[in-house]
């Protein structure tokens, strides 16, 4: 029992430390925005990023976030907070 509560904890403590240290994007606007994100490690991930809500993902080795319906691109060294505002990509 010991060694189970000893692999739960752990598994636990890494998946907090993933979370917190997740980049986010924001959807300030008042429209549902098409988006592309793309890591160095991965390839594009496409998704619905809908008004008012968030997206967490991985930017530890650095990414880049594209709105298909604006153009708007930003690339990212590292885990940040972003905003879409007017359909434009910032860094918060």
């Amino acid at each position: 029992m010991r060694k189970f509560s000893a692999l739960a904890l752990f598994v636990a403590i890494m998946t907090l430390g993933k979370t917190l240290s997740a980049a986010s994007l924001y959807n300030s606007d008042t429209e549902d925005y098409r988006i592309k994100i793309r890591s160095k490690r991965d390839p594009w991930v496409l998704m619905t990023l809908y008004q008012g809500s968030y997206k967490y993902f991985d930017c530890t080795y650095g990414c880049e976030i594209k709105i298909l319906e604006s153009g708007s691109t930003i690339r990212l060294e590292s885990d940040a907070d972003v905003i879409i505002d007017s359909g434009t990509l910032k860094i918060r």
